[in-house]
């Protein structure tokens, strides 16, 4: 199944605390909270560029990149035009599914 780059913007929620360090916290931190579930997974963390984490649904490997302000490296090909935000590569098939445990991981 072909993957496009989405951003994260679930409807009815307010993500102004969605943020990458909120998200490298929470996947920190995951086994101590709520169900102990990891969400998302750390692939590469960096303090002046784009943290890049990986996540399945329904054995579809999901790449969920996030970003802050001020960063001096984007990974190359996910939205270079936006300087901050929460952003995963997935099918039609998947992204509402994927969407709601990306959200799952900021609780």
């Amino acid at each position: 199944m072909e993957q496009t780059w989405r951003t994260y913007a679930p409807k009815g929620r307010d993500t102004k605390y969605d943020t990458k360090m909120t998200l490298r916290t929470f996947s920190n931190n995951a086994h101590l909270l709520g169900s102990g579930e990891r969400l998302v997974i750390p692939v590469s963390r960096q303090d002046y560029g784009d943290d890049i984490y990986q996540m399945f649904v329904r054995k579809a490997e999901i790449k969920v990149v996030a970003r802050e302000r001020g960063q001096h490296q984007k990974e190359k090909g996910v939205f270079d035009n936006l300087e901050s935000g929460i952003f995963f590569k997935v099918s039609d098939k998947n992204a509402k599914e994927a969407e709601s445990k990306l959200e799952k991981a900021f609780l």
